[in-house]
Protein backbone atom coordinates (compact mmCIF):
# COMPACT_ATOMS: atom_id res chain seq x y z
CA UNK A 1 0.00 0.00 0.00
CA UNK A 2 1.24 3.27 -1.14
CA UNK A 3 1.21 5.77 2.05
CA UNK A 4 -0.22 9.30 1.36
CA UNK A 5 1.20 11.95 1.15
CA UNK A 6 0.73 15.91 1.78
CA UNK A 7 2.95 16.57 -1.33
CA UNK A 8 1.58 15.37 -4.36
CA UNK A 9 4.09 13.25 -6.73
CA UNK A 10 3.95 15.25 -10.09
CA UNK A 11 4.57 18.41 -7.68
CA UNK A 12 8.15 16.87 -6.12
CA UNK A 13 9.31 15.43 -9.47
CA UNK A 14 8.53 18.79 -11.28
CA UNK A 15 11.13 20.15 -7.90
CA UNK A 16 13.79 17.66 -8.61
CA UNK A 17 13.42 18.04 -12.66
CA UNK A 18 13.90 21.82 -11.79
CA UNK A 19 17.07 21.00 -9.77
CA UNK A 20 18.49 18.77 -12.42
CA UNK A 21 17.70 20.83 -15.19
CA UNK A 22 19.34 24.07 -12.92
CA UNK A 23 22.30 21.94 -12.11
CA UNK A 24 23.17 21.13 -15.70
CA UNK A 25 23.07 24.34 -16.66
CA UNK A 26 24.73 25.87 -13.76
CA UNK A 27 27.26 23.29 -12.29
CA UNK A 28 29.31 25.82 -10.13
CA UNK A 29 26.53 27.95 -8.62
CA UNK A 30 24.81 24.48 -7.97
CA UNK A 31 27.99 23.32 -6.20
CA UNK A 32 28.42 26.27 -4.79
CA UNK A 33 25.54 26.52 -3.46
CA UNK A 34 25.54 22.88 -1.96
CA UNK A 35 28.23 23.42 -0.20
CA UNK A 36 27.05 26.22 1.52
CA UNK A 37 23.89 24.73 2.49
CA UNK A 38 25.82 21.82 3.79
CA UNK A 39 27.95 24.32 5.74
CA UNK A 40 24.84 26.28 7.37
CA UNK A 41 23.31 22.84 8.29
CA UNK A 42 26.71 21.50 10.11
CA UNK A 43 26.27 24.76 12.21
CA UNK A 44 23.16 24.06 13.29
CA UNK A 45 23.26 23.10 17.09
CA UNK A 46 21.54 19.35 16.64
CA UNK A 47 22.49 17.85 19.37
CA UNK A 48 21.24 20.32 21.63
CA UNK A 49 17.52 20.46 19.16
CA UNK A 50 17.78 17.01 19.95
CA UNK A 51 17.79 16.60 23.54
CA UNK A 52 15.35 19.52 23.58
CA UNK A 53 12.72 16.95 21.85
CA UNK A 54 14.07 14.63 24.00
CA UNK A 55 13.42 16.34 26.98
CA UNK A 56 10.35 18.07 26.46
CA UNK A 57 8.69 14.19 25.31
CA UNK A 58 9.62 12.94 28.48
CA UNK A 59 8.50 15.56 29.91
CA UNK A 60 4.85 14.78 28.75
CA UNK A 61 5.69 11.15 29.60
CA UNK A 62 5.20 11.24 33.22
CA UNK A 63 1.58 13.03 33.20
CA UNK A 64 0.41 10.81 30.75
CA UNK A 65 1.57 7.55 32.45
CA UNK A 66 -0.50 8.87 35.40
CA UNK A 67 -3.68 9.49 33.46
CA UNK A 68 -3.40 5.90 31.69
CA UNK A 69 -2.71 4.23 34.79
CA UNK A 70 -5.68 6.40 36.45
CA UNK A 71 -7.93 5.40 33.75
CA UNK A 72 -7.26 1.55 34.14
CA UNK A 73 -8.27 2.12 37.60
CA UNK A 74 -11.74 3.51 37.16
CA UNK A 75 -12.06 0.46 34.71
CA UNK A 76 -10.62 -1.67 37.08
CA UNK A 77 -13.26 -0.55 39.71
CA UNK A 78 -16.46 -0.75 37.49
CA UNK A 79 -15.62 -4.51 36.64
CA UNK A 80 -15.31 -4.99 40.13
CA UNK A 81 -18.31 -3.36 41.37
CA UNK A 82 -20.23 -5.09 38.87
CA UNK A 83 -21.84 -8.58 40.29
CA UNK A 84 -19.81 -11.65 39.52
CA UNK A 85 -23.07 -14.26 39.09
CA UNK A 86 -26.12 -12.69 37.81
CA UNK A 87 -28.77 -15.43 37.61
CA UNK A 88 -32.12 -14.65 36.01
Amino acid sequence: MDKPTNVPLPAIESLMQRAEDYARHEPVKAVVSGLGAGFLINLLPLRAIASTFVGIAFACLRPAMLFLGLVKACEFCRTNKQPADRHE
